[in-house]
């Protein structure tokens, strides 16, 4: 998988201090308890996305030229199923609420996980974490604001992907944030900090509005743990995620 170089400064400024520098703009934010939604330009201008993000979970986010990066739809009840169709890139995934059933493509022979794999090529997924990042810089968090929490779940987890295999942390890194976390907010387990909603041992503080340990983060991490879980559907676009309630995947 090919790693930008926008992508490695950016982590790096994540590991070294609390907040990173949003290096691109956020050119318009409009927000409510209930619909997220705004425009994110790279810093030359060139490129960007616009984000549309919901408290029932519907996420949609396009490039400057039309592509469709994600597409959540609602859920609706399809033979006493609760669905939804999942579109990345235009290629449609149902995912069910139940864990169950898994995700199933539709009429394509590309799997969630390949199409994920596309989707880490457009270059605009780059700014996916800085745009994360610049909302929260405005105050939002998903706590006083759930509906921006489906839009940081998904740039949380593409980051994520983008990094797990090329950036490791520092042991004086890793050490300071898990001993922070346990001395202002215990319980943190001294195990990877796997309650945290973030990268590792690295909090993204504007999910939950903190640092602490969270049962919803805890849940979606061990959800996603394990190498067939990391290219759920529900590992992208979690379904009724809360930062302090069960999460079932």
């Amino acid at each position: 998988m090919k790693i930008s170089f926008k992508a490695l400064l950016l982590v790096v400024s994540y590991f070294a201090t609390a907040r990173s520098l949003v290096p691109g703009k956020l050119v318009e934010l409009e927000y409510s308890q209930r619909v997220v939604q705004g425009k994110y330009e790279s810093e030359d201008g060139i490129s960007g996305i616009t984000f549309f993000s919901q408290e029932d979970d519907y996420l949609l986010i396009n490039t400057f030229d039309g592509k469709t990066l994600i597409d959540t739809g609602p859920f609706i009840d399809v033979d006493g199923w609760k669905v939804r169709s999942v579109y990345v890139l235009g290629l449609e995934y149902l995912q069910y609420t139940s864990p169950d059933r898994p995700d199933e493509p539709v009429d394509h022979d590309h799997s969630f996980s390949e199409a994920i794999e596309k989707l880490l090529e457009v270059k605009e997924v780059d700014l996916l974490p800085e745009a994360a990042e610049a909302i929260g810089q405005r105050g939002l968090t998903g706590r006083n604001t759930p509906a921006v929490l489906p839009f940081f779940m998904f740039a949380l987890r593409i980051t994520q992907l983008y990094l797990s295999s090329s950036v490791s942390i520092t042991n004086t890194t890793y050490r300071q944030v898990r001993d922070d976390c346990r001395q202002d907010c215990p319980p943190c387990e001294d195990n990877g900090c796997p309650g945290m909603c973030g990268i590792n041992c690295h909090c993204w503080d504007m999910v939950c509005d903190d640092c602490c340990w969270h049962q919803g983060c805890f849940d979606v991490r061990n959800c996603c743990a394990n190498v067939k879980g990391k290219r759920r559907s529900k590992c992208f676009t979690p379904d009724n995620f809360r930062c302090d309630q069960p999460y079932y995947c």
